[in-house]
């Protein structure tokens, strides 16, 4: 495990009497202290999901940094003079664990085979994708793509929408991926309810767009 790894890396550098090979070349030493503080920080962030104590909104604000923290890490383990192999490992277990449980759950969404989007009451067709950014059902995040009329955001928790543009995300096979975090943005009520579990969103020409879960 990452924290094993470090600690292994810091003792046993410690110790080491072999001279560094450049001064320009990082210390094991110092990336394992490094491998242990990141492991700290994500361990707290994933124990807050567990128990709530906190700070996983705090942590949550710089998941970017931390993974391009974790990153760096990786690269300066490649060109250490001691335990390469160690850090390395460590600092791709930990990247990818950043990347998977902290930073992709707010970008990535599941295409799902539900919902139906009706324009003035004509069914039109679509695709539906569902992200779950604050682990919870409830409060789920729907990307609705229909060609030739526009793409949405809808907040489930919220009851709120936002339209969005294709630059903002990229379609693929099972899913799709916003470049931002898909709760960013301003998001508006929509019109009025009619039937349960459905959205109305009025279009510029006068339109309305039905879109059913």
């Amino acid at each position: 495990m990452p924290p094993l790894i470090g600690l292994f890396c810091v003792v046993r550098g410690w110790k080491s009497k072999r001279p560094r090979q450049g001064w320009k070349r990082p210390s094991p030493v110092v990336l394992g202290a490094l491998v242990l503080t990141n492991w700290v920080v994500f361990l707290a962030y994933v124990a807050d999901e567990q128990i709530g104590v906190g700070i996983e909104y705090h942590i949550s604000r710089f998941t970017s940094v931390l993974l391009f923290f974790s990153l760096l890490s990786l690269a300066a383990s490649m060109c250490t003079y001691a335990h390469r192999r160690s850090l390395a490992t460590a600092n791709t277990l930990l990247l990818v664990m950043w990347f998977s449980i902290a930073f992709a759950p707010g970008h990535w969404l599941g295409r799902e085979d539900l919902g139906s989007v009706k324009v003035n009451g004509r069914p039109v067709p679509s695709m539906v994708y569902i992200g779950d950014p604050r682990r919870s059902e409830a409060e789920a995040i729907a990307l609705v793509h229909v060609p030739g009329v526009g793409d949405y955001f809808v907040d489930f928790g919220e009851e709120t929408f936002r339209e969005t543009s294709k630059r903002e995300f990229v379609n693929l096979r099972c899913g799709a991926w916003t470049w931002k975090p898909m709760t960013s943005g301003q998001f508006h009520p929509p019109l009025p309810f009619v039937n349960v579990n459905e959205v109305r969103i009025p279009l510029n020409d006068g339109r309305v767009v039905t879109i059913t879960f």
